[in-house]
């Protein structure tokens, strides 16, 4: 049932999809991963969090971020 609404979801856009989650959420990122996203780098995770979500800094140290095949990594 997930794999089907997140597949649904991925047809409403054709932007670029970011998904935050736990790092110690391993189902989560599981999930996303085998659905064709991939987490993005420590680095690149900072930037986003700060960029499109309004979080603290703790929760920044304790997520993950996942992209799919559309994101391109800001070059630096």
């Amino acid at each position: 049932m997930g794999t089907k609404l997140l597949s649904h979801l991925v047809t409403l856009t054709d932007k670029p999809i970011l998904i935050g989650t736990w790092d110690s959420a391993e189902w989560a990122k599981k999930f996303y991963i085998k659905n064709g996203f991939r987490l993005v780098s420590s680095h690149e995770k900072k930037r986003l969090l700060n960029t499109y979500w309004n979080v603290p800094e703790r929760q920044i140290e304790t997520s993950v971020v996942l992209c799919d095949s559309q994101w391109e990594p800001k070059r630096i």
